[in-house]
Order: structure tokens, then sequence, then C-alpha cells
């Protein structure tokens, strides 16, 4: 089964309890998880967090290819119609 994450999870875990700099287990078993293709995100969850100006902004330019997913994609775009807009 492939997980897809969003960016919240990421910013939240970089910003709270799983800093890059202090947990790289958490890092590291991402990273893992993506080499097993069982974890992925798509290419705006990187667009997004490369705004910022942190570690983590350093961490996916290092390992974009997490990130592979297009958001153009049919599929992709079928769940984004699904959501609700706030």
């Amino acid at each position: 089964m492939l997980y897809l994450f969003d960016s919240n999870t990421l910013i939240e875990a970089n910003n709270r309890y799983y800093g890059v700099d202090i947990a790289p287990g958490f890092w590291e078993f991402i990273l893992r998880e993506a080499q097993k293709t069982r974890l992925k995100s798509i290419d705006f969850v990187l667009k997004e967090i490369k705004e910022g100006d942190d570690e983590l902004k350093s961490w996916v330019t290092t390992h974009k290819a997490i990130f592979d997913i297009s958001s153009e994609e049919e599929e992709i775009q079928k769940i984004f119609r699904k959501w609700p807009i706030m």
C-alpha cells in the first residue's frame, strides 16, 4: 500500500517533535519507506515546503525524489475535487 503525505505532516513534524536536526531517526524512516515505495508525496507539497527557509526546506530539496508524483495526474485531480474548500 502506498501512503501519500501532505505538507502539514512534514511541517508539523519538523516544527514540533521531530525536527530534522534533533530526530534523524524519524526522517530516516521516511526515506526508508519511500525507497520501499510505501510513502510518497506530490510535487505540490515539495513546492510549498520549498517556500520556507529552514532545515525542512534543505531536507526536501535533498530528497526531492520522494515528491515524484505529479499533482496534474488524473487520480490526484479527482482527490483534489473531493476536498472541501475552506
